[in-house]
């Protein structure tokens, strides 16, 4: 885990492979299709959380953090841990965060070829603000996770 991967309330993304001993995807079994969120989780740290209309820096004027995130995302990492060839379906937005995102999960061989493209929107993101004690606040916007252009294409009913 980095150093600062435990500040990330999911850290499945850690650079290091899981501790869990696993196998590599066996072509023999069914993928397991994940259908759900992927967001860009921008995290900061902060010694409080602002009142209302008050202005606060980061701890020490630290950097934010990008990690790879969203609830859907973050399953399909844990089964690719686990050694099971697994496809995510899912929503990006056409922004600077869309291609991190598909490289992180291409990173894990998590099949990505049913991630598609929403030009109206940006993908999801996470605004997270982490405390000392691990209290954290977040404010999600949707974007593609959450436009009305999702799309249950062919190729996504026959994998699931």
């Amino acid at each position: 885990m980095t150093p600062s991967a435990h500040l990330h309330p999911y850290a499945a993304y850690a650079s290091s492979p899981s501790p869990v001993p696993t196998n590599p995807p066996s072509s023999s079994k069914s993928p397991l299709v994940v259908v759900g969120s992927v967001n860009a989780d921008l995290v900061v740290r902060l010694n409080r959380l602002p009142k209302k209309g008050e202005t606060v820096s980061t701890v020490d004027n630290s950097s934010m953090q990008f990690y790879p995130g969203g609830k859907g995302a973050n399953q399909a990492v844990a089964a690719a841990n686990l050694g099971h060839p697994t496809q995510f379906v899912g929503q990006v937005g056409q922004d600077v965060y869309a291609p991190l995102l598909r490289d992180a999960l291409r990173s894990r061989n998590i099949d990505t070829s049913m991630i598609h493209t929403i030009p109206s929107c940006s993908s999801g993101i996470a605004f997270i603000m982490v405390q000392p004690d691990g209290e954290n606040s977040i404010v999600i916007v949707g974007g593609a996770n959450t436009s009305e252009e999702w799309q249950i294409t062919d190729d996504v009913t026959t994998a699931i």
